[in-house]
């Protein structure tokens, strides 16, 4: 299960005990502690804030750190109640410059204005230009926790995979324009760096691994599997164009390899 660790900053400006006419504290602590155990379940670590965020001051105090801190994969604001978003969006946008996800968390309920919160402070975002998740809803609904928890994992899966590269073997796969990665948009939106290597160094590489390695790849696979796997012509080479990735991958310092096509190469394997 993927892991992620994410700053929890609870922010409004009814807050410091602040009570309704009834009595009833503006800040639902319930509510709040609720949602940091539920995210835990959900495999979230919790960096928590211990100050609640209303003004400008209070903001960049909570963020800049978080922003600083390389443990740190995304930022779960969490609306306690109404918010300044001016009060609140440079600090945020200072936070986005790192790359790291972002979630408006609100939940449903009057008390303090709550949706405004939230809604308030994501078409302030909108408004200019912060990719964020916006999610509306409490949680006793584990759809709005998985959708809090899952935009988290995905953004320590996309850190972690910054300034990496790949290896890719071959081209447009059938000549279809989706089947080719665009390195540009690859470096854009994920920080890969996308490397091209001859297939015929793939291919020789295939032929030349030693049986051994073959059958040891074989049975290791099947120990995975739980399925016994056919020694065909056919199977035989997948394994060996796999375990060619692997050795050129180790050799030239790879983070990960790809082949994106290469048409014909089981002809040319096997007439070679």
């Amino acid at each position: 299960m993927i892991k992620a660790k994410a700053g929890f900053v609870v922010y409004g400006v009814h807050k410091d005990g602040l009570k309704d006419p009834l009595g009833t504290p503006f800040i639902d602590e319930k509510i709040i502690q609720a949602s940091k155990d539920a995210l835990k379940v959900e495999g979230v670590d919790i960096v928590e804030h211990d100050i609640i965020v209303a003004t400008k001051q209070e903001a960049k105090d909570a963020l800049i750190p978080l922003a600083k801190n390389d443990d740190v994969d995304c930022l779960v604001l969490f609306s306690g109640t109404w918010v300044w978003a001016a009060h609140m969006i440079a600090a945020i946008r200072e936070f986005a410059k790192t790359g790291k996800g972002i979630v408006i968390w609100t939940h449903d309920g009057s008390q303090g204005w709550r949706p405004v919160g939230g809604l308030v402070l994501s078409a302030a975002l909108n408004e200019v230009g912060i990719v964020h998740r916006f999610v509306y809803g409490g949680v006793q609904d584990p759809a709005n926790v998985k959708r809090v928890a899952n935009y988290c994992k995905a953004s320590a899966l996309k850190r972690s995979m910054e300034m990496t590269t790949l290896m890719a073997f071959g081209g447009r796969g059938m000549g279809q324009t989706c089947g080719v990665a665009d390195p540009s948009q690859w470096m854009k939106i994920f920080g890969i760096d996308i490397d091209s290597r001859d297939t015929y160094d793939l291919v020789e590489t295939a032929k030349n691994i030693p049986e051994s390695d073959v059958a040891k790849g074989f049975a290791d696979t099947e120990r995975r599997l739980g399925v016994k796997i056919e020694r065909t012509p056919e199977s035989e080479r997948s394994m060996r164009l796999y375990l060619a990735l692997k050795a050129l991958k180790e050799k030239e310092g790879f983070d990960y390899y790809t082949i994106q096509s290469f048409p014909g190469l089981g002809d040319y394997y096997s007439a070679s």
